[in-house]
Order: structure tokens, then C-alpha cells, then sequence
């Protein structure tokens, strides 16, 4: 069983995201499924790429949460930052960004950016739910949610920093 597109870390795996291929017997990794069946509702520990085998170490075991994607001594933080249509169709599960914290200066009313958290890697999006307007219309939520894998120093400066004002999220490609 391969993949059939990308799926990324902390996905669902439906049926549909899978199909069956042929493999020579002698290139057929160890502890690889035969049956999309067998791992329907299974979670993705890691990213997965399209035709790529999935293996048993490459998905939560039963039990497991997303907690377990968190490594040993890490923190997932969750900030909340404004919605921009192009900063959510890029922002997935598994990419890096910077965070960074916006300042205003009382007695000028300048505002700057500082980076304070450097190449933190993306395990949640929360793009939030259309609603429905007074009129009827349908209206794109004007906050989202991602969580992010830190340091617990930088845990304590993204807490700071949003009670200060305001957080935004920078994306990286690496």
C-alpha cells in the first residue's frame, strides 16, 4: 500500500489516500501493509509522500494522540493570528515558520516586528469555519490557529508576546 498524494503529519488516512501497487517481493519494506483497509483511520506520524510504502512506524500506534508528535522536551503552542487567503492555502501541517511579535511604540505609534521564534515547525491549522453573515452571505472567519512545535523558552516569549500585542507567522522553505 503506497499513498496516493502527499498526506502530512497528524492526517486522518481515509481509504481514498491510498491505493495498491506491485512490488518486486525482495523490495517490499518490512512491516508494510498489503490492505488499505487495515489502515483507514490510522494517523500519520510523519509526512508521507505520494507512492511512497507506509510502514507501520509511520503511523500513530492505536492509543497514541498528537501529543506523541511532540518530542521530549518540546511544546506545542498555539497562537492565533489574523486570516490572510494566501498565507492559508500555503500554511500545512508539517511546514516551518518564523514567529514574530509586533511592537507599538507608545510615544512615536510606530510599529515594528522582531523575530522571536526561529524555524518552528507546523503541526496544527486551524483555518476556522465559513458563518454565516446576518444578510446570509458567507463569511471567511477573520482569525486562525496554528500550533507550533517550540522550545519552552520560546513557548514563554510567543505567551508573552501575544499578551503585549500582537503575533504573525512568517513561512520559510526549509
Amino acid at each position: 500500500v503506497v499513498a496516493k498524494n502527499p498526506i502530512g503529519i497528524g492526517n486522518q488516512i481515509a481509504e481514498h489516500d491510498l491505493e495498491i501497487t506491485s512490488w518486486p517481493e525482495e523490495a517490499v519494506p518490512e512491516n508494510s501493509f498489503r490492505s488499505a483497509k487495515a489502515i483507514a483511520g490510522r494517523t500519520s506520524r510523519i509526512n508521507i509522500s505520494a507512492n511512497e510504502p507506509l510502514v507501520e512506524s509511520k503511523l500513530l500506534a492505536d492509543g497514541e494522540n498528537f501529543s506523541s508528535l511532540i518530542p521530549q522536551g518540546m511544546r506545542a503552542a498555539t497562537v492565533s493570528i489574523k486570516r490572510s487567503d494566501a498565507l492559508a492555502q500555503i500554511l500545512e501541517r508539517g511546514g516551518t515558520v518564523d514567529v514574530l511579535s509586533l511592537f507599538t511604540f507608545n510615544d512615536t505609534k510606530i510599529v515594528t516586528a522582531e523575530t522571536i521564534v526561529e524555524k518552528a515547525r507546523v503541526i496544527g491549522v486551524h483555518k476556522g469555519n465559513v458563518v454565516k453573515s446576518g444578510s446570509g452571505r458567507s463569511q471567511e472567519p477573520e482569525q486562525m490557529e496554528v500550533t507550533l512545535i517550540v522550545t519552552p523558552s520560546e513557548a514563554k516569549r510567543i505567551v508573552a508576546a501575544t499578551s503585549q500585542g500582537g503575533i504573525d507567522l512568517v513561512v520559510r522553505n526549509d
